[in-house]
């Protein structure tokens, strides 16, 4: 499913999210362009109430598995650690509002690592690549 081929209509989001926060209004749905490695995302923006989403759309060779799983891990990584996770608001494969199965979740905060490396110095990526490990030793 390349992502040049998905798209979520503004009518689409507006009920996408209102299945989460039914008083919820758009402010905004665009593709990031950031996405992920196989899924391709999209940011939606609500009011009333304020939040940040993301829209994770699901590959149809991995429907039957792959968003469980990855709601399964998030909730053993929140519920034994420190370590920040998304919760996952909603899965959805009906195919009912979009023609494709996706889930739903708050935006994290924070920057891409290959958005910001070049500017770190040698000792701040160290610094990092030392955090990124005390994490994964907590997840593991």
């Amino acid at each position: 499913m390349p992502g040049s081929q998905v798209d979520v209509s503004w009518e689409q989001a507006q009920a996408i999210a209102q299945k989460i926060f039914p008083e919820s209004w758009l402010e905004d749905v665009k593709k990031n362009a950031e996405g992920g490695l196989v899924n391709p995302l999209f940011e939606i923006h609500t009011s009333n109430p304020s939040h940040e989403l993301i829209l994770r759309v699901c590959p149809p060779r991995y429907e039957s598995y792959k968003m469980e799983k990855e709601e399964f891990v998030y909730s053993l990584i929140a519920g034994k650690t420190d370590v920040p996770v998304p919760h996952v608001f909603l899965i959805d494969k009906t195919r009912a509002l979009v023609p494709f199965s996706y889930m739903v979740m708050p935006k994290m905060r924070g920057k891409l690592l290959s958005s910001v490396k070049e500017l770190m110095t040698k000792e701040e990526r160290a610094g990092l690549y030392a955090e990124l490990g005390e994490t994964l030793a907590k997840i593991h």
